[in-house]
């Protein structure tokens, strides 16, 4: 028997108006396993990212469209573990997916990315956006923009490596939320600093695994430094396969941020990738599944250990972060 008909009338009326409370508030229900059909129409419009050139990602060509990330993942995760006003850091912000829609719905937010393409992709988008809506311009450099809108929300892109974000104050980011590289199993750029394939990162000219870990953890710990005590970081990855080795990168990534000193408070599991996608036939060739699922892992800051970072920031210096132009 259903367990709703094996409930009291009153008690089956109760329980049905907290779940009702709960969509309503967020649009879903706080579950651990997400089912994500299409892209909502008002957040595809608004990060929308044609660029009109390929771009080579995971061993093909993706037409004019670079690596994606689902708008309505990042309308769940910065509505649940986030409040209207807050700010939220982006280490490896890419096109601006999850910023864009942190600022559709009222949240302030930091990006930095390592790739000169992604970050001038983003940059122009925000510009776009001051000729959408009453956005004014308060920051514009070459490595640098910052927008306002007309409700006072703030928007920043940066270049650079996210393993140095000694421009944010500590103890200031409400939400961490990234979805970061994948290893070399991806082309990202050029760039020297790239954690997967760069030779500034590794002992050789391209970085092994685990020095692509260490990378990895050098930008949490710069993270955890960023975050306010009891903050959340969302980190979503997917385990992967490469040259014939299946690489655990969710269970890594989980070993990585309690060494750094977060607590691992939550996981949630979500599928986006329709079954015409997958190629069975070489899974029955190997007998190995289809990995037709992605981790959400949620992260707690409980606050810093003394001496975990030696910057320094004051609360006069996180002011002037959010009012100076200049800074």
């Amino acid at each position: 028997m259903p367990e709703e008909l094996q409930l009291k009338p009153h008690k089956l009326k109760v329980r049905k108006e907290r779940i009702g409370k709960c969509i309503t508030k967020y649009g879903f229900l706080p579950k651990s396993l997400w089912k994500i059909g299409s892209k909502p129409a008002a957040l595809t419009g608004y990060v929308s990212d044609k660029i009109g050139k390929g771009s080579y990602a995971g061993g093909a060509w993706r037409g004019d469209r670079l690596s994606q990330f689902h708008p309505e993942v990042s309308r769940r995760c910065i509505v649940y573990w986030s409040d209207r006003g807050d700010w939220l850091l982006d280490p490896f912000s890419a096109r601006l997916p999850r910023l864009l829609v942190a600022r559709a719905h009222g949240r302030n937010s930091i990006g930095q990315d390592i790739s000169r393409e992604f970050f001038e992709h983003g940059y122009k988008k925000l510009l776009e956006r001051k000729t959408l809506d009453q956005t004014k311009v308060l920051i514009k450099e070459k490595d640098r923009l910052r927008i306002q809108d007309e409700n006072g929300t703030i928007t920043e892109t940066r270049y650079g490596d996210s393993r140095n974000l000694s421009f944010v104050p500590s103890n200031f980011i409400d939400l961490v939320f990234a979805s970061p590289p994948y290893y070399n199993l991806e082309y990202y750029g050029p760039e020297p600093q790239q954690l997967g394939h760069g030779s500034d990162v590794g002992e050789g000219d391209k970085p092994t695994y685990q020095e692509f870990l260490n990378g990895i953890k050098e930008v949490i710990t710069e993270c955890r430094r960023t975050l306010k005590s009891d903050g959340y970081c969302v980190w979503n990855v997917q385990d992967f396969r490469k040259d014939g080795v299946y690489y655990d990168y969710h269970g890594d990534t989980i070993q990585l941020f309690k060494e750094v000193g977060y607590v691992h408070h939550d996981t949630v599991i979500f599928n986006l990738f329709s079954l015409s996608q997958m190629n069975f036939t070489r899974c029955d060739i190997n007998k190995y599944t289809a990995k037709i699922h992605e981790y959400i892992l949620i992260f707690k800051n409980r606050g810093m250990r003394a001496g975990a970072s030696t910057i320094s920031h004051s609360k006069s210096s996180s002011r002037s972060f959010v009012m100076s132009p200049s800074r």
